[in-house]
């Protein structure tokens, strides 16, 4: 069995006799004419004269390696998936999504839901992560030009940028149509109250108090706020004396990044193989550069804390920090306002990022969320996928070893300490390093953390070009030892 260079190929399956054969269009074309069938067909009984053909199933492809699985190569190493920063483009309906997902679980344990409207719900859900989550820029938008923050405000009053956004709100419909299943059912009331749960609202201060303090504790955490970025640098486990944070381990600490021209220009050259071929450049580059883009420096921003306020309970610590990104960014595409809640309880430590105000940008953009705990030695981090735990220092050569996406979120385990970091909503993370925009093909250094990536528009295929919601990024810290 060979890697097919093509979307589909002629695979003979080892150990029988018979050969699987994936006829496709072309990306997003449809199905084929039926002229296209007979000439299949008659191309396949020419490369095959003995052969009996049969239209099938990859259910039925399946069955056949399972018998078959004694002289298939064994891979263990995670292979990802390098396009994977699309999913960054709209927080809204990944967040949307994920609540969804977990309410379902919830309801297959508690077997409230019956298989009919769990059927019809599932066939709503399934679109909502589809690959194409818009238009394709290249072919229906056709503009380089309308890039910097100030002029994309009129152009998007023209009818090719309307039309270009109102596929986005098409894709988003996609949650719609999902709870259109549950419809006449007491399910219904509990999905629509849990989306309106996460709707990003800015918080009531009435039960707050305005603190100077930067250090809390509470009988189970004690706890450092970094004076200028709003960050954890502090952070100890009171049953354990362990230290979870300090300045060179912070936590929560939130950075926005701007891509440049040469950005695009070296993934270029890292990232596309047949790139000199004009049949491969015409469409690869508009799909993975951003052409016309005038900008000449990479740059980054931390925030800065603007007042710390606390609200104590029997139950719990919570802690509001109210931060803003610098005038420059937000002059590009950061947003107005910012803030993070600190909720420690005797369980866990949750940690909530709320931004306001931000202005639709087309720049290249990217906010990161880093997760740096200090951490013993001789442990290993593990990324969360469909239900595995996976090592990112285990992933093949020119697979994703810079980003990956996850189910619940990231964990590390050692003979010490076993931590936990759920991420509700955003659905990326960077090992070691933020990374997009370099496929260096390196493995991860760990003694860097995890760096959620909460926003980015850098792909320029079928996805949102930019994000102006106000937006919402759950995490939640469980320790043991």
């Amino acid at each position: 069995m060979a890697y097919q260079t093509v979307y589909g190929d002629v695979m003979l399956i080892p150990g029988t006799s018979a050969a699987v054969a994936l006829v496709f269009t072309g990306d997003n074309l449809g199905p084929p004419s039926i002229e296209s069938v007979h000439q299949t067909y008659a191309t396949l009984r020419q490369q095959f004269p003995n052969a009996r053909f049969i239209g099938s199933s990859l259910d039925a492809a399946a069955r056949l390696l399972i018998e078959a699985h004694a002289e298939l190569p064994v891979i263990t190493a995670e292979i990802g998936d390098t396009w994977i920063q699309g999913v960054g483009t709209d927080p809204t309906k990944v967040s949307q999504y994920r609540e969804l997902l977990r309410l379902r679980r919830e309801w297959l344990r508690a077997a409230s839901i019956d298989d009919s409207t769990l059927e019809n719900l599932h066939r709503g859900l399934l679109m909502i992560p589809e690959h194409t989550w818009g238009m394709d820029l290249k072919t229906h938008l056709q503009d380089y030009e309308h890039y910097e923050t100030e002029v994309l405000v009129e152009a998007r009053k023209l009818p090719n940028f309307e039309t270009f956004e109102r596929s986005w709100d098409e894709q988003r419909a996609y949650i719609d149509d999902a709870l259109a299943a549950l419809a006449n059912t007491p399910l219904n009331s509990e999905a629509q109250q849990r989306l309106k749960s996460i709707k990003p609202r800015k918080p009531d201060l009435t039960d707050y108090t305005l603190t100077s303090e930067h250090h809390f504790e509470n009988p189970r955490w004690l706890i450092d706020i970094d004076p200028a970025t709003g960050a954890l640098a502090g952070l100890e486990d009171r049953r354990t004396g362990t230290v979870l944070a300090d300045t060179d381990h912070p936590l929560g600490l939130l950075t926005y990044e701007t891509f440049s021209a040469g950005d695009f220009d070296r993934y270029w050259h890292q990232y596309i193989r047949d790139r000199e071929f004009g049949g491969v450049r015409v469409w690869a580059h508009p799909d993975n550069t951003k052409p016309g883009l005038q900008v000449v420096d990479h740059q980054s921003w931390l925030p800065s804390l603007q007042a710390i306020y606390q609200h104590a309970d029997s139950d719990s610590l919570q802690l509001l920090v109210q931060a803003s990104l610098p005038a420059a960014s937000q002059e590009i595409g950061a947003p107005a306002l910012l803030y993070f809640e600190y909720t420690l309880t005797e369980d866990d430590l949750e940690m909530t990022l709320r931004w306001f105000d931000k202005p639709a940008c087309r720049l290249p953009e990217a906010y990161w969320l880093k997760f740096n705990p200090r951490l013993p030695d001789e442990g290993q981090w593990f990324v969360h996928k469909l239900g595995q735990a996976i090592d990112p220092c285990d992933v093949v050569s020119r697979g994703a070893r810079t980003l990956h996406s996850f189910d619940t979120g990231v964990s590390y385990r050692s003979a010490k300490l076993q931590l936990e970091l759920d991420s509700l909503d955003a659905a990326l993370v960077a090992p070691g390093r933020p990374s997009l925009l370099d496929f260096h093909n390196q493995l991860p250094d760990m003694a860097g953390g995890m760096h959620f990536n909460l926003y980015n528009n850098v792909w320029g295929t079928n996805f949102p070009m930019w994000f102006e919601d106000d937006a919402l990024f759950r995490f939640r810290l469980r320790v043991n030892g």
